[in-house]
């Protein structure tokens, strides 16, 4: 049988204690500048990467937002750095870089247009008005 909804008996992560984490999360990330995945931050913790994400989402408030925008920073800058200094493999970083944090390849339009026309334009308004060519 499920629990209760909203029941809360099994919650082991307190605000404290998840704070604790994602601080020592962002300070492994601080301390190593070849660490560019979140996954890697999490293995050193012994913990699984989807959790940043959930105590984010789970204590949204302004500390918890300011630790996770920079982490995020730091990930998103450092996996376009390695990558562009050819420390890691490039297509990676693009491929990561478009994947995690939104990046897109720059878009262009070809706005030449052709203008000829092989119809005749006014021929649907002489139809239309019952003019004869041969009336002119």
């Amino acid at each position: 049988m499920a629990a209760p909804k909203g029941n809360k008996f099994a919650e082991t992560w307190t605000r404290e204690k998840a704070l604790e984490l994602v601080e020592e999360a962002l300070q492994i990330l601080m301390d190593n500048e070849e660490l560019f995945c979140a996954g890697e931050v999490a293995a050193i913790q012994k913990q699984y990467r989807q959790l940043y994400g959930y105590l984010f989402e789970k204590f949204d408030d302004e500390v918890f937002n300011t630790i996770k925008n920079r982490f995020e920073n730091i990930l998103e800058t450092r996996m376009y750095v390695l990558g562009a200094k050819n420390k890691i493999n490039p297509t990676m970083a693009i491929f990561g870089l478009k994947n995690n944090f939104n990046w897109k390849d720059k878009t262009e339009v070809d706005t030449k247009v052709d203008m000829h026309m092989n119809v005749d334009p006014f021929k649907q308004i002489r139809d239309n008005s019952e003019i004869d060519e041969t009336d002119q």
